[in-house]
């Protein structure tokens, strides 16, 4: 498995340094698409029903600081945007000045990697789509606001070397939806916009694969609801992992 950092891989800058943000067309998925060399997968609410698990540490992490915990199912709007502002969100109203945020932080960073294991599982369908797709010779690359430490402790356990690239949360990429990661991987892959597609369960991923001009696929199975999908402009949506098959082959 290729993790971008340690291999230190010079990356030319996106469209010669000019702006890297811009629109997505209305449609991709016209009957006239393009087979998919290269996906791009979240890992979070995508991949790995991390729900759980996360829940308990961030839980414990804000009673172990003095602060009240929430309902397992309020995580799931809290997190997609990397673990501080996750914090940020879950700390009561005048508690969430930084020095809190990165107390609480501390703690769940402790119990997050003694417990990331423990009810965490890849969701009905991922195991068999994946080996498809490595059948069918396409890369397959993941990108997560997840810290790029924890994302490789839990992308190596539970997919050993199914992965050819992973970008998680870290000083050398912004987060999505900023497109930068993804221009990275597009060299890295040596594909066209064309000839790649974002999968995730959130208007961040929906928003990621906008500002990189590819196309997208919401899948249903996650943490975000349908209409933040669709008020998000994703392409497809799908209801079972299979479905992709459908449209990248």
């Amino acid at each position: 498995m290729a993790f971008p950092i340690s291999k230190r891989r010079k990356i030319s800058e996106p469209d010669g340094g000019r702006s890297i943000y811009r629109a997505c067309p209305e449609t991709f998925f016209n009957g006239a698409e393009m087979k998919a060399k290269a996906l791009l997968f979240d890992l979070d609410g995508t991949l790995l029903n991390t729900l759980e698990d996360l829940a308990d540490s961030f839980n414990y992490s804000l009673q172990q600081s003095g602060f009240p915990t929430h309902e397992t199912e309020s995580y799931k709007q809290f997190v997609g945007e990397g673990a501080l502002k996750a914090i940020e969100r879950a700390l009561p109203e005048g508690e969430k000045n930084p020095e809190i945020i990165q107390k609480v932080l501390s703690v769940f960073n402790h119990h997050y990697f003694q417990n990331c294991f423990k009810k965490t599982k890849p969701y009905e369908g991922i195991l068999p789509l994946l080996e498809k797709l490595k059948s069918e010779k396409i890369r397959l690359g993941i990108i997560t606001n997840k810290s790029q430490h924890f994302a490789e402790q839990t992308v190596l356990y539970y997919f050993k070397n199914n992965f050819d690239l992973l970008i998680g949360e870290q000083k050398s990429f912004p987060k999505k939806p900023d497109p930068k990661s993804v221009f990275y991987a597009l060299d890295y892959f040596q594909v066209s916009k064309d000839e790649v597609y974002f999968i995730g369960d959130s208007k961040t991923d929906m928003q990621t694969a906008q500002n990189a001009g590819i196309k997208s696929i919401g899948v249903l199975w996650g943490f975000r609801t349908k209409k933040e999908l669709i008020d998000n402009q994703a392409n497809v949506l799908i209801e079972q992992p299979e479905k992709i098959l459908k449209y990248i082959l």
